[in-house]
């Protein structure tokens, strides 16, 4: 029951934050090739923890084997099989795709606390090279009894 005498629980999703641009297409990857700008957001969707990934190839190059790492963190936040959940245009266009993520204990840096704003370091792989952004979390997005596993 809560405040209000209702006995219904109030749905914990939330409409997805706006898209932030998380990395420019100046940014250089690991092997200095730059051309990929991209735009992200963690919301809640059905109770899951979901990231959002906008990205715009600006390069002249097509971008294959596409998939997602998250760097351990505060929270423990995880992604599995992304691989081919986002796809990444031909040059000049720009996709939008989704990937569930889970909070994971193995995932968990207990040594660092959250910092104000909270970001998930995001390394993003292709067949032409790693790049690393962060992407800002909401906490409501954290608290959901789907994300803990």
């Amino acid at each position: 029951m809560d405040l209000f005498g209702s006995t219904e629980s109030a749905p914990n999703d939330f409409a997805p934050g706006t898209l932030r641009e998380v990395m420019n297409s100046m940014t250089p990857g690991k092997a200095g090739t730059s051309g990929l700008s991209v735009k992200g957001h963690f919301f809640l969707k059905n109770k899951v923890l979901t990231l959002g990934l906008e990205v715009t190839n600006n390069s002249s190059s097509i971008h294959n084997d596409f998939d997602l790492k998250f760097k351990r963190n505060p929270f423990g936040v995880h992604v599995e099989g992304a691989a081919k959940k986002i796809q990444i245009g031909t040059p000049g266009s720009t996709s939008y795709g989704t990937v569930e993520c889970c909070i994971d204990k193995q995932n968990q840096d207990t040594k660092n606390p959250p910092k104000s704003p909270f970001l998930v370091e995001i390394a993003m792989k292709t067949s032409i090279d790693v790049y690393f952004f962060s992407v800002p979390c909401l906490l409501h997005c954290l608290f959901s009894d789907q994300t803990i596993s």
